[in-house]
């Protein structure tokens, strides 16, 4: 998720949303979907989506495909 060089772990997650504290963009975390439009000083942008990777759980791995 882009920051701006905040730290990520300072944004807030509800209802699977993770939000930026510095600019407000939000994803949804189980697909990394851009929601809604974030603030950049007076301008107001549509995010791009997040990049998404294949995820296994295959106890005790968690197994990520990364092409």
């Amino acid at each position: 998720m882009p920051h701006l060089g905040g730290p990520p772990v300072d944004g807030t997650l509800e209802n699977g949303v993770a939000t930026c504290t510095r600019h407000g963009s939000q994803y949804e975390v189980k697909t990394g979907t851009a929601v809604g439009k974030t603030k950049m000083g007076p301008i107001k942008v549509m995010p791009h989506h997040a990049q998404k990777y294949e995820v296994k759980i295959e106890e005790p791995d968690i197994i990520v495909t990364i092409p």
